[in-house]
């Protein structure tokens, strides 16, 4: 809800068409400060949810600069990923690693500080080699966004607040006022949380062996192959 905040702001998109409009006629300078913006964003927003964002963004970028920054895209997957790994809170896997092993948030950052910069450092080295003699024939002249700064900044606050609370093992108290936050000043924000992304990140994350075992300890299993081997017998008949 706190990504999906920022994002309805338009603050992310401000900032990432102030900044193309200075690379002036080089699509090298562009596509390093696109590389560079998605970083960072991917830092505080989940890497999936980052990517949605910019993706779009590139593409019209391509429309109105008369470059094909389709090998761009392929940059920016890569470097949202890398991005997010620097973090606790930039991807999944980072948040059950960081709630498993209680590092405070700086160490979790420090110690994944080294690889995130040579990652990084690696992609801007492609970035410019994709990019070398590459000339804009158009200059940038994506219209501004209207920023609601009071949801942008309402929006950050929370993010502070649930990484206090997630690392004091209250995060469900933070969902609860979170979610009473977004309903008082923009329900918009609720309405567009992608429910189908959130149940793939359950099932990629179950715990199907956990599940197992509590079938198997409380004897539904012996029950649950009876039924599944009466199905199968009328399927075959």
């Amino acid at each position: 809800m706190v990504s999906r905040g920022l994002l309805l702001s338009g603050a992310l998109s401000r900032i990432s068409l102030t900044l193309t409009r200075r690379a002036g006629g080089s699509a090298l300078l562009l596509a390093l400060q696109v590389i560079l913006i998605s970083e960072v964003v991917s830092w505080v927003v989940m890497n999936d949810t980052t990517l949605f964002k910019f993706i779009p963004l590139i593409l019209t970028l391509s429309k109105v600069s008369g470059v094909d920054f389709k090998k761009l895209t392929i940059l920016v997957t890569i470097c949202v990923n890398v991005g997010s790994a620097l973090t606790p809170i930039g991807n999944p896997q980072n948040v059950i690693i960081w709630q498993y092993f209680r590092p405070s948030f700086l160490q979790f950052t420090l110690a994944m500080f080294l690889f995130t910069a040579i990652a990084t450092t690696l992609l801007l080295v492609f970035c410019a080699l994709l990019m070398r003699g590459v000339g804009l024939r158009v200059g940038v002249k994506a219209p501004m966004v209207k920023v609601n700064e009071r949801l942008a900044v309402i929006s950050l606050g929370l993010l502070l607040f649930i990484i206090i609370l997630t690392h004091l093992e209250l995060e469900l108290y933070g969902l609860l006022v979170v979610l009473i936050v977004f309903l008082l000043i923009d329900r918009n924000v609720i309405r567009g949380i992608d429910i189908p992304l959130i149940l793939v990140f359950l099932l990629r994350f179950i715990n199907f062996g956990g599940i197992s075992f509590l079938l198997d300890k409380y004897g539904s299993i012996s029950r649950l192959s009876k039924f599944t081997d009466i199905v199968l017998s009328l399927i075959h008949i």
